[in-house]
């Protein structure tokens, strides 16, 4: 026995024709407005870090603006250590997500005030590698630039300063740090064990709140990877826990993009 279909349900087979036969564009397959990506190597740093910082100016108006970074290299293991960071005007960093199974790293913004700013793409591998940045919803300017402008890298960091931890033992560093917009560094190397507990802290003085999180602390492992970030548990206390994955010596590094401004700080590194 036939059965007539109903209204509602050649409605759903003329959807389900759709999804199979129609054409599937994937959201990786956009195309900058206009806009020529830049392309450039950045050499590896494990210790320190090598970056690339960039300008953007944002129009305002809530204009929906994707940064999408790509690595040319394909060294699967080296861009773990690779990736994109966005700073807010006056605010802290936003970390790009990886997207189409690693693919891609892919930030967006949309705010309704003008401003500039600031990209920064990060290698902590030790292999340089070459990527493709790209602006997604700028028009882009004469020269096809999307009103990418380059920016003065922040000058090299100092060589990691030793710090040396006896078994159970906790050691207390403080400092101060003058802000850049491409970010100021300073930074500790210890040696830890694989399977040691290890807490880290950091207390600072007040700053000016409209800076947000351009302040805080990371820890790199052995291999340049991320170990350790610090979290803010109450204003001006930053606190983590982890437990080292390989034994030789972690980077502890304190960092301070609100330009212009001095972060007085003391760190408890806690075995």
């Amino acid at each position: 026995m036939l059965l007539k279909p109903s209204r509602w349900g050649l409605a759903v087979l003329l959807l389900l024709a759709t999804m199979v036969i129609g054409p599937a564009i994937a959201a990786e397959e956009a195309q900058p407005m206009g806009a020529a990506p830049i392309e450039a190597t950045l050499r590896g740093n494990p210790y320190s870090g090598a970056v690339h910082t960039y300008q953007v100016a944002y129009p305002g108006g809530n204009t929906s603006v994707l940064f999408r970074l790509r690595s040319l290299t394909g060294d699967v293991v080296a861009e773990q250590a690779f990736g994109l960071m966005l700073y807010r005007p006056y605010a802290g960093p936003l970390e790009a997500g990886v997207t189409a199974g690693g693919a891609y790293r892919e930030v967006g913004y949309s705010r309704p005030d003008a401003g500039l700013l600031t990209v920064q793409v990060y290698n902590y591998s030790r292999k340089a590698i070459t990527y493709e940045l790209a602006v997604i919803g700028l028009a882009a300017d004469a020269d096809g630039s999307a009103s990418l402008l380059s920016e003065p890298v922040a000058p090299e960091p100092p060589a990691p300063a030793e710090v040396s931890l006896s078994e159970d033992s906790t050691i207390s560093l403080q400092g101060a740090l003058a802000g850049n917009r491409a970010g100021s560094f300073a930074e500790y190397r210890f040696s830890a064990v694989a399977g040691e507990d290890l807490t880290i802290t950091m207390d600072n003085l007040p700053i000016d709140p409209a800076f947000g999180r351009a302040i805080g602390y990371r820890v790199y492992g052995p291999d340049g990877s991320l170990a350790a970030k610090g979290v803010e548990m109450r204003p001006h206390h930053w606190w983590d826990t982890f437990v080292a994955k390989h034994t030789g010596d972690y980077v502890l590094q304190v960092h301070n993009y609100a330009p212009g401004v001095t972060l007085t700080y003391t760190l408890n590194i806690e075995r």
